[in-house]
């Protein structure tokens, strides 16, 4: 068997910590990612070319190929991270050979989450994802094993865990969440790009909210088009719906032609867009969203 626990190519190594050095502190928010892009490419920071601003962040949360977008959880309590005991072989002997590293693995509470939100984070225990960790001084920890690059920290598959727990006489609603880091991860390649180079507000970082533009309340009329934009969350009579939708969001296609839209009025998360042209019986229609923020599923229309 192969071991490839240390690199000792290079023989000893030195010991001293220059001034500044500083450990990570307490995780309190992550960053899920793909490992790889629907095109191949793997997802991870350049760091020749990285400038980690607000808008660097806003790119890479509001990205509209999911692949390659950044998903934050935040609000991180009562996190641990604790690494199996090294594999070793016991020969007869007694003497021992040092195998394998313990596998790190990771918990946490996430407090006063909906239920709807366990659906959501579910989801990625079907996926090959990694995270970046986020401390409480606002460091910024991947993996450092290309040099250049610091990329997501790998999750084993099969190993992401949600449960949702139930609030109590003394206790709210809380999410677990638990996982255990690729056996492959090694404490020693990680890195971190320090708050001090960060110009990004990691504290209100936060991910895309779905939004759904239901097929069961939109109406055509002439030359209007009316909807609810619902969210998952809220009352399943009446979901919480989003009201900061204006006109520069949408688009529309008539018949696969671009479609001027002449007006856009809100109420309470109701909207009812004025077109240019008449809907007539059997034209199809295509409305889609952009909007940082938020995620919404373009949706399509016959009329009637």
């Amino acid at each position: 068997m192969s071991i490839c626990i240390a690199s000792c190519s290079l023989g000893s190594s030195n010991t001293g910590i220059p001034s500044g050095a500083k450990p990570f502190g307490v995780p309190v928010a992550m960053v899920v990612v793909p490992l790889y892009a629907e095109d191949g490419t793997a997802n991870q920071i350049d760091l020749s070319t990285v400038t980690f601003n607000q808008a660097y962040l806003d790119a890479l949360i509001n990205q509209s190929d999911a692949s390659k977008r950044w998903y934050p959880i935040i609000g991180l309590e009562n996190v641990e991270s604790v690494k199996a005991e090294n594999i070793f072989e016991t020969f007869n002997s007694g003497n021992t050979q040092l195998i394998a590293e313990g596998v790190r693995n990771f918990t946490s509470i996430l407090p006063g989450k909906p239920h709807e939100y366990l659906k959501q984070i579910k989801n990625f225990s079907c996926q090959s994802i990694g995270v970046y960790l986020v401390d409480d001084c606002g460091n910024f920890l991947g993996s450092h094993r290309v040099d250049g690059f610091l990329k997501p920290l790998r999750i084993a598959r099969n190993s992401w865990s949600t449960i949702l727990q139930w609030a109590t006489d003394t206790t709210g609603q809380n999410i677990t969440l638990a996982f255990n880091f690729d056996k492959s991860e090694r404490d020693d390649e990680m890195r971190m790009i320090l708050s001090a180079s960060i110009s990004a507000d990691l504290d209100a970082i936060d991910g895309l909210i779905d939004v759904t533009l239901a097929n069961d309340v939109l109406s055509i009329a002439d030359d209007t088009l009316a909807f609810d934009a619902e969210t998952l969350y809220g009352n399943v009579l009446s979901p919480i719906k989003y009201e900061a939708l204006v006109l520069a969001d949408f688009t529309c296609l008539l018949n696969a032609g671009a479609e001027t839209i002449v007006s856009v009025t809100e109420t309470d998360g109701s909207y009812v867009l004025q077109l240019t042209s008449d809907i007539l019986a059997l034209d199809e229609t295509v409305l889609s969203v952009s909007k940082d923020g938020i995620y919404v599923t373009a949706i399509t229309t016959i009329a009637s």
